[in-house]
């Protein structure tokens, strides 16, 4: 099942990029140490409760500890893809049965932390700060915003935010998950 997704060049390219965008230290391997920068960059951008702050980590943690980022491994962007594709298999049919997520806790999680007004909603502002953290520019945060925000009442519902994000991991040639991480995630 994971060929469905690797066989995917959408996918694949997906994947890709999110590699290049989530080594933060540029050493052309993700390791579990990206990530924590990734949150590291959060708990300083967003003034939330430290208690939400660790459940984000943790749950960030979780979700990249599965796809084998552990304390000591590096995956290459070829490895990266592969192991994506098979936890990506795993997270599908958790959703379709209706069983824990680990990709949901995350995002339930960070989408938590980052509503600091706890309005139930992220403001473009409160999404830009995310975003930021994983070394988005604002201009690319707003794009995203605009393509995740399908309603257009200017704020990011929990279900927005998921139901897109799902669609960029887990939905390989779903062509509403087109543009969700930038322009340059789609280019062929």
């Amino acid at each position: 099942m994971a060929a469905a997704y690797k066989n995917s060049p959408k996918w694949v390219k997906r994947m890709e990029e999110f590699f290049v965008q989530s080594d933060l230290n540029k050493d052309g391997y993700l390791s579990i140490q990206d990530f924590d920068m990734w949150s590291d960059n959060l708990e300083r951008e967003v003034k939330a409760e430290p208690a939400l702050l660790k459940k984000a980590r943790n749950a960030t943690r979780d979700f990249w500890e599965s796809t084998g980022l552990k304390q000591g491994v590096l995956l290459s962007k070829e490895q990266f893809v592969e192991k994506v594709a098979e936890v990506a298999v795993a997270e599908k049919t958790n959703f379709d049965e209706g069983k824990e997520s680990l990709f949901f806790a995350m995002m339930e999680t960070v989408f938590d932390a980052v509503d600091t007004n706890r309005d139930g909603f992220l403001q473009m502002s409160e999404y830009a700060t995310m975003n930021k953290a994983g070394n988005f520019d604002d201009g690319t945060a707003k794009i995203l915003f605009d393509i995740i925000d399908k309603n257009h009442d200017g704020k990011l519902s929990r279900k927005e935010l998921l139901e897109y994000n799902i669609k960029f991991w887990f939905a390989p040639d779903d062509p509403e998950a087109a543009g969700l991480y930038g322009a340059k995630f789609e280019q062929n």
